[in-house]
């Protein structure tokens, strides 16, 4: 069967999902942005979201697509519905982002960058609560071997 956004239902779960959902309806009029369970079985029901909507069951729903890394609270959720909504996650370069968002916080906290900050705004240069620790000194420990944690692996490797 082909769709047309006149045929679609989007329910978006996300904190965002009033933003989310102008940005939508904006760019693709015809598609109908939910707040709640889709009730029309004539439609591509889509639901959008890291974890499925609080007591919302999800029987409605021919699409789920998980915005997060992991699909394990979706997956739980749908262990009891049949049929099997397709089920897609989004894909890219999640491992180097999460690898370059560790990085820049290790280092943060190593370089002791907000004590740093308070001290230069207090025009105090206290040694002993601005010295760093460096991370060539360091063991550091990853649990994961998937995507995101082969990606912290490779930049802290350097």
């Amino acid at each position: 069967m082909t769709w047309t956004s006149k045929d679609i239902s989007l329910r978006i779960n996300d904190t965002s999902a009033n933003l989310i959902g102008l940005s939508v309806t904006e760019r693709f009029p015809n598609v109908r942005v939910l707040d709640g369970p889709p009730g029309d079985s004539g439609r591509l029901n889509i639901l959008i979201g890291f974890r499925p909507p609080p007591g919302e069951p999800l029987e409605g729903y021919d699409w789920i697509h998980s915005t997060g890394a992991g699909v394990d609270h979706l997956c739980s959720a749908l262990d009891l519905t049949k049929p099997t909504p397709l089920m897609t996650r989004t894909i890219g370069r999640m491992g180097e982002q999460m690898g370059e968002y560790c990085l820049a916080y290790a280092l943060s906290h190593a370089q002791r960058m907000a004590e740093r900050r308070v001290l230069q705004g207090a025009a105090d240069w206290n040694e002993d609560a601005a010295n760093p620790v460096f991370l060539f000194d360091q063991t550091i420990g990853i649990i994961g071997t998937g995507e995101i944690g082969t990606g912290i692996a490779r930049m802290f490797r350097a």
